[in-house]
């Protein structure tokens, strides 16, 4: 029989998970890259300057070039430069359909595109696959696109730009006739979390309820609202998402809800060497065109959701200095590697209960069983580890409504930063700049913080 060392086996447990995450059940399979063989001889390339483009778009090639111009503008970040990429293209998509006002307009447009070779269709079936519904595929033709940009500049063509609307789902609950009533008793269980089991509600009751139990959401929808309109309208790549996703069973229950703050940038891919084969658009490319400089600064907020859990339950932004993972880890870190993978395993326990991490990792520790450890003794010390978490947390760990709250804070210090007159791009936690913000933001944050816990606590907990 084994005795066990009465000291925990953190490292033990966190270095396992880290070297056999293919075992780990609840993983998806990693969706296909979607290679493209396609080059730019693969377009018709009759379309090279002004007299072919315009004899192409007829007598109303004022108006027609217009209509490419809206779809260019919110196409132009889609794909890469380097590469000629595929990308769906449905006459349902919803920006297509809010520029054009309906999906046969949306189809005249496309046809459009194809007819001057800014399009070329690739599948023309809708396929219906493991990863999901796709629409008809199309390479897109970047040397058109930049003829038709210069055109739109030479003759100053007004054309319809896409802007993102967050508070569209107020008009359908309240401007609708939509009886709805809240009872914070009986709507308790409506929240942003990824653990629920709700039966019978529309989506437009969900929404009213959430609005209802977070009364500050609508403000920062608004927000969002407000800055792609001013500051983010011609940068449709930029533009602010910001509202709830519903996510239901099968049968139809809820059974999560979340929010984030969002844009195409988010999508944008940061490290080449990281990413084989990535034929999109590289974030790094986009950031240079966007600030027109090679010289791109970055801030990013170390620890993010557990620094933001930490203000929401005790009302203080921790300093940068705070070590969060050594203090929820309650022990010095070996090595750099440990920190790393104690940084992974993070994830897990924030989002997970000590059971449910155990079933889903429990692959991961056959040489530990093997090896004499328990199941009990592994079981234990996540227990502890979650602890410790939530005591330096707080109750907000395991909640995705983090993403609510990070979301909103970023938003008001993009909005100071803007009204400053600094340029800035925010992926999630991270802002880039073409001039240093760091200690700007490192200085003005904890203010924002403060005034946003006092704003917001009362009105929900």
């Amino acid at each position: 029989m084994v005795t066990e060392a009465p000291h925990n086996i953190y490292i033990e447990i966190v270095s396992a998970v880290a070297m056999n995450k293919d075992k780990i059940s609840f993983a998806r399979p990693k969706e296909p890259e979607q290679v493209s063989e396609y080059t730019q001889a693969d377009f018709r390339n009759d379309v090279t300057d002004e007299e072919t483009l315009v004899k192409l778009l007829g007598q109303r090639w004022q108006v027609n070039l217009a209509l490419l111009g809206s779809f260019v503008d919110l196409y132009q970040y889609v794909t890469s430069r380097k590469y000629v990429s595929e990308i769906p293209i449905s006459s349902t998509t919803k920006p297509l359909v809010q520029i054009y006002k309906d999906r046969r307009n949306v189809s005249r447009v496309l046809e459009l595109a194809c007819k001057v070779d800014l399009l070329k269709c690739t599948n023309e079936k809708y396929r219906f696959g493991q990863y999901g519904t796709y629409a008809k595929t199309y390479i897109y033709n970047k040397v058109v696109q930049d003829l038709i940009k210069s055109l739109i500049v030479k003759y100053d063509i007004n054309f319809t730009k896409y802007i993102v609307v967050n508070c569209k789902s107020d008009d359908i609950i309240y401007n609708s006739g939509h009886e709805f009533s809240f009872d914070k008793e009986k709507h308790y269980n409506v929240v942003f979390s990824s653990r629920l089991r709700i039966p019978n509600m529309t989506d437009e009751e969900c929404l009213g309820i959430l609005h209802k139990t977070y009364p500050f959401m609508r403000e920062y929808q608004a927000l969002a609202d407000e800055m792609n309109r001013t500051y983010l309208k011609d940068c449709p790549e930029q533009q602010i998402v910001f509202q709830p996703s519903i996510k239901r069973s099968k049968s139809g229950y809820i059974t999560g809800i979340g929010i984030r703050a969002t844009s195409k940038v988010c999508s944008f891919k940061e490290h080449e060497n990281e990413n084989v084969g990535y034929k999109g658009v590289w974030r790094r490319d986009y950031l240079k065109d966007f600030f027109e400089t090679d010289q791109i600064y970055s801030y990013d907020v170390k620890s993010s959701i557990y620094r933001v859990s930490h203000l929401i339950n005790f009302g203080e932004w921790a300093d940068e200095s705070f070590d969060f993972y050594e203090k929820i880890y309650d022990q010095p870190f070996s090595s750099s590697d440990e920190r790393t993978m104690f940084k992974d395993f993070c994830q897990r326990l924030y989002f997970d209960s000590p059971n449910a991490i155990y079933a889903h990792t429990k692959p991961c520790y056959a040489d530990l069983l093997a090896n004499g450890v328990s199941e009990a003794r592994i079981k234990r010390d996540i227990t502890k580890m979650k602890a410790q978490m939530d005591y330096i947390l707080g109750n907000l760990a395991m909640s995705n409504e983090v993403f609510l709250h990070e979301s909103c804070l970023y938003l008001d210090l993009v909005k100071v930063l803007r009204d400053s007159g600094i340029k800035v791009v925010q992926v999630y936690d991270g802002f880039y700049s073409d001039q240093d913000i760091a200690n700007l933001c490192r200085e003005i944050l904890p203010d924002i913080a403060t005034k946003y816990y006092d704003k917001v606590v009362d009105s929900i907990y």
